[in-house]
């Protein structure tokens, strides 16, 4: 996951230099299906609540204060605009769907928009997964099949979302199911 976050920097800081950083994005949630099946092979009905505990207490400390400390830099340096556009972005990520604010309200590559919180959309996507993530367990336990086949009808979904609103597949979980589901596979696999 690493290396998806530096190819991800690399593609921001200079983007003619490395122009396919922004596949770090999916190759990082290609590894977070990978490590969740690997972390959660076992995973119970009755052990949901425990792997939802986990899951909260590593990522919810940080994502907080990242939006705190964000929202409080930004009342001294963002014009009103701007911290009107991080409040809203923050009001989002506080109901764990930064992803669908930014859907909703903006594009990524906007150059005149600032959104210190933009970042945050990734950790949503993932959050949502989490949620899915004991359902999908439970699918593979009993058709293995019916996995592969709803994954393999997510990425045609993708794909054709793509063209229809390239903002919706980009931003949304439901088109990026599958990629979390290749490592998923992979995992099951091994």
């Amino acid at each position: 996951r690493g290396v998806s976050v530096l190819a991800v920097l690399a593609y921001h800081l200079r983007p003619d230099a490395a122009p396919s950083g922004f596949l770090g994005v999916d190759l990082f949630f290609v590894v977070s299906g990978y490590l969740m099946a690997t972390l959660y092979r076992d995973l119970t009905p009755s052990g949901a609540g425990e792997f939802f505990r986990r899951r909260a207490a590593r990522l919810i400390p940080a994502y907080v204060a990242t939006v705190v400390v964000t929202l409080t830099a930004g009342a001294f340096i963002l014009y009103p605009q701007e911290l009107e556009s991080a409040r809203r972005s923050a009001m989002y990520a506080a109901g764990l769907i930064p992803n669908v604010g930014f859907w909703l309200h903006d594009t990524y590559f906007s150059p005149d928009l600032v959104r210190p919180l933009l970042h945050l959309w990734t950790i949503g996507v993932e959050i949502q997964f989490y949620l899915i993530f004991p359902l999908m367990l439970w699918l593979w336990r009993r058709s293995r099949t019916a996995v592969i086949a709803l994954l393999a009808l997510n990425l045609i979904a993708c794909l054709v979302m793509t063209e229809v609103s390239a903002r919706t597949s980009f931003y949304l979980t439901p088109f990026r199911l599958w990629e979390f589901g290749l490592g998923f596979l992979a995992a099951q696999m091994l």
